[in-house]
């Protein structure tokens, strides 16, 4: 059974400002598409959002992932391996390596909220993938139809 993980005030708000602009389901599906700005395949489908306290980040699975689009740009330091689409369009995936359990609170970022969580920041799974929805150079399709508005940059993310 499906269990969200809006489960704090500040993710509930989270929760709610993501599903009024962007036409997603918490709980993914296989026929949402993921395409860079110059529509490069990204990711097809998605397992769920995931609410933390870094923010909203959509889920994937290694089998939903189009590795031949994407290049590791850091590989085996710390919690999380990053990947860049090759196109340069400047997104970013996150392949967590290392559970988040023992970090009570997330690093900088604009959703970045400080709550002590001693079950640490966010439900991130090892060995799973995560791209934050709001990436302006992220194109989400859904039936062929475009259902996000692209608001922020890779430097609102990362709180730069």
């Amino acid at each position: 059974m499906f269990k969200t993980t809006a489960i704090y005030e500040n993710r509930i708000l989270n929760r709610k400002e993501l599903f009024s602009e962007i036409s997603l389901d918490e709980e993914g599906n296989e026929d949402t598409l993921f395409y860079t700005k110059f529509e490069n395949l990204l990711c097809s489908g998605y397992e769920r959002i995931v609410f933390g306290d870094h923010g909203p980040y959509i889920e994937f699975h290694s089998s939903q992932i189009e590795y031949d689009n994407w290049t590791c740009k850091r590989q085996g330091v710390g919690y999380f391996d990053q990947y860049f689409p090759r196109d340069g369009s400047g997104i970013l995936m996150y392949a967590q390596r290392v559970s988040v359990k023992n970090l009570p609170n997330p690093p900088k970022g604009r959703w970045t909220f400080r709550g002590n969580r001693k079950e640490g920041y966010a439900d991130y799974k090892v060995g799973m993938f995560y791209i934050s929805p709001w990436l302006k150079n992220l194109k989400i399709m859904k039936k062929g139809i475009v259902i996000n508005n692209q608001k922020c940059s890779l430097s609102d993310i990362l709180g730069g």
